[in-house]
Order: C-alpha cells, then sequence, then structure tokens
C-alpha cells in the first residue's frame, strides 16, 4: 500500500480509527454486515487491514472533502468494501497458486467459505434494478419520488437528515418510506 503523505498525517489518522467511537464502530458494524465474526479465523488481519484502510480513506476525504458531496462515514464504508474485497481477492489468487504448487485439486473456493463477501457483479440484477427504480419513480406521487431521488444520491441519510431536506417530519418520513417498499414491491411482483 503507497502512502501520499506525511508519516505523522498517517499516523493520527490511525489513531484517530481507535479512538473515535464513530469510525471505530463503523469499521466493527461493517465487519459484522460482512459476516466476520469473532469466530473467523481471519479476523485479526480483517481488523487491522480495516483500520489501515479506514485510516487512508479519512486522509483522501479531508484532502478532497471540497469537491465529495458524500458524508465521510458513506465514503470511508465504501472504501472498507473495497479494501475487504482486495483482501479476499489477493487470499483467493494465493490459495489457488498454492494449490497449483502442491499439485492438488482445490476442496474448496474462498467464495464459498465467505458466501457474503462476492463483489463480483451481476449485471442483469443491476439493470432488473435499475429498470425498478425508473418505473417507481414514473409512478411515484411527487413527495415519494424527492424521498426516493434523495435516497439514491445517499443511501446513507437517517430519517431526521431527509425530513430537514424534504421539510417533513420523521413521521412523514417513515410513511413514505413504506410507502416506497410497497410500491417497489408490487412493481417487482408484476
Amino acid at each position: 500500500m503507497k502512502f501520499n503523505h506525511s508519516n505523522s498525517q498517517f499516523n493520527q489518522a490511525l489513531l484517530a480509527t481507535y479512538t473515535d467511537p464513530n469510525l471505530s464502530g463503523l469499521i466493527f458494524g461493517f465487519l459484522k454486515r460482512a459476516n466476520i465474526q469473532p469466530s473467523h479465523p481471519d479476523r485479526d488481519d480483517l481488523v487491522q487491514e480495516c483500520h489501515l484502510a479506514a485510516s487512508q480513506a479519512l486522509i483522501d476525504f479531508e484532502q478532497r472533502a471540497t469537491v465529495l458531496t458524500m458524508k465521510r462515514s458513506t465514503f470511508i464504508y465504501q472504501r472498507l468494501s473495497w479494501c475487504l474485497g482486495k483482501y479476499f481477492e489477493r487470499g483467493n489468487r494465493d490459495y489457488q497458486r498454492a494449490a497449483i504448487k502442491l499439485d492438488q485439486p482445490l476442496t474448496s473456493t474462498p467464495s464459498q467459505t465467505h458466501p457474503d463477501l462476492c463483489y463480483e457483479y451481476d449485471f442483469e440484477a443491476r439493470e432488473a434494478a435499475i429498470q425498478l427504480v425508473h418505473q417507481a419513480l414514473a409512478q411515484a406521487a411527487p413527495m415519494q419520488r424527492k424521498f426516493l431521488r434523495l435516497l439514491l444520491k445517499d443511501s446513507g441519510l437517517t430519517n431526521n437528515e431527509l425530513a430537514k431536506r424534504l421539510n417533513i417530519t420523521p413521521q412523514a418520513v417513515s410513511y413514505h418510506r413504506k410507502q416506497i417498499v410497497k410500491l417497489l414491491e408490487t412493481l417487482q411482483s408484476e
């Protein structure tokens, strides 16, 4: 991993990933969502890898904060996803090379042992999701359309943030969220 900054700046960012409860919560929440449980054989390596990636992402975010339109936590979360995908990609490559060197058949692939960590795109499913969103935008009520567009721009917005941007109450936000889910379910069942 190459760094384009001084060691002291990186050390400060790394220290922040351990001491800032929001950043450490983000890292461990990400690992939990990726189904990396404490019993996972690579858990310690993955925690360390995530702290390093989060500190680099923190520095990159601070350098581009005026250009980026997303929140810091979203930016770091995306970087963690990419980093974890690369980690398992490297592990898969090393595993296949070891099997070739030993001239043994592969007994299991990492995608079987880590089913939640598959970062390959399913383009047909992605295209179907895009079509579903276009149909929902066409059939939604005006306020729900605004709501859906905000969520498409930044999926990490909370109900309170959405309420402030739409000038409605958080209860109205949860109502519109439920209505959009119902609309998406009916469109998907057709």
